[in-house]
């Protein structure tokens, strides 16, 4: 450093952190120093101080960012992080024009597997098949989970045909002699996050209804946009890509949508396994059973994160009969305060990373139907109008068999 730098005199100062040297403070003179005095030396060490301080607080906050941002149990990316990770994927690619791909995976009959050999046995899985497609994936690729046996994978600058082998070689990775169904999709120019997604996830279950231990590609181009606002088919875009963002970034294992006819519940429109929980589309129920009746009358916020914490929900015969073991909903809610419906999430296991935020989220989505629907009503709607309504919100382009 002295001779690069023509200092005539030069002191370095360890930085030291738990006991060793972390860096090291070096400060040269001009003209040569005999002697430096106590002043600047107990100067020189305070910076020294200072700078180990910075260093592992930058490094506290690089590990903190990594753990909000990572499954604890898999390593593998949480689904806040793929949702980032994915917009940030997607401007890439509207700027390249390079392709991009996205796969979702379905551990096959993890719940039996659970049932079987226990949680602890469960949780390995998770993980060995983690480590697994780790090996096949490139550093530029995401791994994520979004919660239970589900994981999606981001590959940006890869075609169709390379994700649909990948996939393929994934779905031979399994530990433990298990299998997994994928669906893959690749991004289309005006497509958002969420349409792909939907896509993926479509394919996923076409992976899953045809036999599973399968892939399934999306191939279908882009539906050409309509004119006309009230169009049965961006109705039935609304209503699917609000449930699968719901499912999919709460880490749901069902998704409903569900309207509030007087002291019934109507259940309009279902994302994920809906026969795990014993329901399907237009399946009526006594409101005042449920969680959604506990939801729009206050005695919760909308979200239980874990059924069997409280007596009173585990008790429930709701949460009984159909195992829920986590439930999340908002009310779709009108402008004029009248309350239509519900959107909600249901999980057969406690979810206990929901939070606030994810209130936040669900409450949105819910007003972007409740928008939808006082879009096609009057000003003085009939019961019938809003019924017709209903039915236009959730009218689906190519209606998906339920898992």
């Amino acid at each position: 450093m002295i001779t690069a730098t023509g200092a005539a005199s030069a002191i370095w100062v360890p930085v030291l952190s738990d006991g060793g040297s972390i860096a090291v403070l070096a400060v040269g003179w001009r003209e040569p120093i005999a002697e430096l005095s106590a002043g600047a030396g107990n100067m020189l060490e305070l910076l020294a101080a200072e700078a180990a301080i910075a260093i592992e607080r930058a490094e506290l906050i690089t590990q903190l960012d990594s753990i909000a941002r990572t499954d604890p149990l898999t390593g593998a990316q949480n689904r806040r992080a793929l949702t980032e990770r994915l917009a940030d994927d997607l401007d890439r690619t509207r700027q390249t024009h390079d392709p991009l791909c996205v796969v979702i995976a379905d551990l096959d009959h993890f719940k039996q597997f659970n049932d079987t050999y226990g949680h602890v046995q469960g949780d390995r899985l998770l993980k060995e098949a983690v480590a697994s497609w780790g090996a096949e994936v490139r550093p530029t690729d995401t791994i994520a989970r979004y919660g239970g046996e589900e994981f999606a994978f981001v590959l940006p600058g890869c075609g169709l045909e390379a994700a649909a082998k990948l996939a393929d070689r994934l779905r031979l990775r399994v530990p433990s002699n298990q299998t997994c169904s994928l669906g893959v999709a690749a991004w289309q120019p005006g497509e958002s996050v969420e349409e792909l997604i939907g896509r993926a996830d479509s394919a996923l279950y076409r992976a899953k209804n045809g036999g599973r231990n399968r892939v399934e590609v999306d191939a279908r181009p882009l539906a050409p946009a309509k004119a006309s606002p009230d169009a049965p088919e961006v109705a039935g875009s609304v209503s699917q890509i609000v449930l699968s963002t719901t499912r999919r970034l709460l880490g749901m294992d069902l998704a409903f949508l569900s309207q509030i006819d007087g002291d019934q519940i109507i259940f309009r429109d279902l994302e994920g396994d809906a026969a795990a929980f014993g329901l399907e589309i237009d399946d009526h129920a006594d409101v005042s059973g449920t969680f959604c009746a506990r939801m729009l009358d206050g005695r919760i916020d909308g979200l239980v994160a874990d059924t069997s914490i409280d007596p009173e929900h585990a008790t429930l015969p709701v949460t009984q009969d159909c195992g829920i073991g986590a439930y999340i909903g908002a009310p779709v809610e009108l402008a004029d305060g009248r309350v239509l419906g519900t959107l909600c999430g249901v999980r057969s296991e406690a979810v206990t990373m929901l939070s606030d935020a994810d209130l936040s989220l669900i409450r949105g989505l819910a007003q972007t139907i409740a928008t939808h629907i006082q879009g096609l009503l009057g000003p003085d709607p009939s019961p019938d109008d809003i019924e017709a309504a209903w039915q236009q919100t959730v009218q689906r382009i190519s209606p998906e068999p339920q898992r």
